[in-house]
């Protein structure tokens, strides 16, 4: 069984184990800040998944599993579900690493979305995304949970153009309204609330989200997120 060679996006099928259930490793997608992402699919339902498999810090990434589990109690529909994690090996004479398995969304993120949509996308439909969204982050927030990089390049889209909100690794739980309370900076700066730029200045995490909502519809008005 050869490496995967992640320049080149198609592989051979072969199967690999995470939460004791069995995948077809089908393909190397792409990275991002904590983890790289496979496309598998399953050995028993032949349903296409994402493997999301550590890069480096292993800490957040275990956070984001934990963000996950707790948001996917209630099953909402715009919060990717996780189907299992644990140690996985991508390559037969490679020591087990930590992994989770997620909804695949065929149809990328909203960025490229945008970015193929030519003329941009209708006011209507921009309307339908973002609403989403909103209640995607409402849910969150109801469970105690800041994102704290909501951005277009996070909302990944599902197999009918629905919105999903993902990468949750430097999200923060809280306890009740008045411990949402945080300093520092968090996130991607374009999307950050000025009080993350004062040193020492607390900032309500629920507020930076809802101001990370307003730049991101701010992009969508204007069919670019080219910041």
């Amino acid at each position: 069984m050869e490496s995967i060679n992640e320049n080149n996006k198609n592989t051979e099928n072969r199967i690999i184990e995470v939460g004791n259930k069995k995948y077809y490793l089908i393909a190397y997608i792409d990275e991002g800040s904590y983890g790289k992402v496979y496309l598998i699919k399953g050995k028993d339902d032949n349903k296409n998944y994402a493997l999301k498999v550590l890069k480096n810090d292993k800490e957040k990434f275990m956070k984001e599993i934990k963000i996950l589990t707790k948001l996917n109690l209630k099953n909402n529909i715009y919060i990717p579900k996780i189907y299992g994690y644990g140690d996985v090996k991508l390559k037969p004479d490679q020591d087990g690493v930590i992994s989770c398995v997620i909804d695949y969304a065929k149809n990328k993120n909203l960025t490229f979305y945008i970015n193929q949509s030519g003329n941009g996308i209708r006011e209507e439909y921009a309307k339908y995304i973002f609403k989403r969204i909103v209640q995607g982050i409402k849910y969150c927030h109801e469970n105690y949970i800041c994102h704290f990089d909501i951005k277009a390049e996070n909302i990944l889209m599902d197999n009918d153009y629905n919105p999903i909100i993902t990468d949750f690794n430097i999200s923060e739980e809280f306890q009740h309204s008045k411990s949402s309370f945080f300093t520092g900076e968090r996130g991607t700066e374009y999307i950050m609330c000025p009080q993350m730029f004062i040193k020492n200045e607390k900032y309500s995490g629920i507020d930076a989200d809802i101001f990370s909502l307003g730049v991101l519809l701010f992009g969508l008005v204007l069919n670019t997120f080219c910041f």
